[in-house]
This record gives C-alpha cells, sequence and structure tokens, in this order.
C-alpha cells in the first residue's frame, strides 16, 4: 500500500491478488476522511512494465506496433508523453522523484502502473 497526501486530498494505492488475478486500486479521501473516488485501475489489457520498481529506465512491453505513452501520477498529472511509443523501447526516468505511476497506451486502452524507486 502506498499513500501520498497533496494539498487537502490523501491519495492511496493497494493491489490484491485473493482472486487470482492482479487487482489494484486507487482511492482519493478528503483530508477530513470524506471518499471523494475509488477505482479498480486493473484492466484485462495490462501492459508488462520492468524492470519494476526502477531507478533510471523502464521498458513497456504491448502487443502493438506504436501506440501513444502517457505517464500520469497518482494525483492524476500528465508526467510524460510519447506520441510513438513503440514496445520495449526504453523510458527514461531517472529525473522523477520517488513513487507509484500510471502507465496508459492509446488514451487507455492499455494500461500498468510501475514503482519509481
Amino acid at each position: 500500500m502506498c499513500n501520498k497526501i497533496l494539498n487537502d486530498t490523501i491519495y492511496s494505492v493497494w493491489s490484491d491478488n485473493r482472486s487470482g488475478t492482479l487487482n489494484v486500486w486507487v482511492q482519493k479521501n478528503s483530508i477530513t476522511g470524506e471518499l471523494l473516488s475509488i477505482q479498480n485501475i486493473t484492466s484485462n489489457n495490462r501492459i508488462n512494465i520492468y524492470p519494476n520498481p526502477s531507478a533510471n529506465t523502464i521498458q513497456i512491453k504491448h502487443p502493438l506496433d506504436c501506440v501513444e505513452l502517457q505517464i500520469f501520477s497518482l494525483e492524476g498529472k500528465l508526467i510524460l508523453t510519447n506520441p510513438n511509443y513503440h514496445s520495449n523501447e526504453k523510458v527514461f526516468i531517472e529525473k522523477l522523484p520517488k513513487g507509484v505511476y500510471i502507465c496508459t497506451l492509446n488514451n487507455g486502452q492499455f494500461s500498468g502502473s510501475f514503482v519509481k524507486k
């Protein structure tokens, strides 16, 4: 589980594989405890991100030839975009702060997450 407070919002991310498949959840709460949203970001169209966690580079294996890659912070801020990402191409993440990030390909058609250490 990972928690982060930003301004007046608490962001929580956790996973559960008791059902036999990995489910990853993102929850937002106000600092007063009010539930703002909860979302299962797991998809049948998962992408393989490796190494994970990583400090310098990641690679994303996906089934398409060329896709648009977007990387978001847990707060939903767009951190990086590459409109012509090819499977297994290196993505340099050494300048990102430590934390959990969400990757989407083709505007959410494929998704996954990674940890920057």
